[in-house]
């Protein structure tokens, strides 16, 4: 089972061409917000499921806040991130996804990628594909879940 995460697209979709042999080779994608639109545009080029949050900048949509769920027999938990005090570490995100039993917890909003594994789950943040921050480059996350059951997170830097 291989997961794509995607975040803080904000409008800009120029790089969806260059990744779409990489959408071809994923079981699902999880878009973490900014922009919804951008998810929506994205599952009419894919075919397999897409799920997505609502992050700061999607004021107007009625998209959830956050997503909890299994995929690939792991409970996700994933939210854009904003409302967790990110710039004072995962201490809010890490409470909220151990309530909630979560083996992995996706977020965004920084756009600064960053996998961390802590509590016996693991935290991803893909970056930005598009607006990446810090000494950051363009970048997005692919989980794999082995034949094992192995999570297996990983940044992925386009060429």
């Amino acid at each position: 089972m291989r997961i794509a995460v995607l975040s803080d697209t904000h409008g800009n979709l120029s790089w969806m061409n260059k990744l779409m042999p990489m959408f071809d080779s994923v079981d699902a994608v999880i878009h973490l917000g900014d922009l919804v639109s951008d998810a929506k545009k994205i599952q009419e080029r894919i075919k397999c499921p897409l799920y997505y949050v609502a992050g700061n900048c999607d004021i107007m949509s009625s998209a959830p806040q956050e997503f909890e769920g299994y995929i690939g027999g792991k409970k996700i938990f994933a939210v854009h991130g904003n409302r967790h005090s990110l710039d004072y570490g995962l201490y809010s995100l890490a409470a909220d996804a151990r309530q909630r039993e979560a083996q992995i917890c996706l977020y965004g909003h920084t756009h600064i990628p960053d996998i961390t594994s802590c509590y016996g789950i693991w935290f991803v943040n893909p970056g930005s594909i598009s607006r990446p921050r810090g000494m950051s480059r363009n970048s997005y996350a692919v989980i794999e879940i082995d034949s094992r059951g192995e999570i297996i997170p990983d940044i992925i830097i386009p060429d």
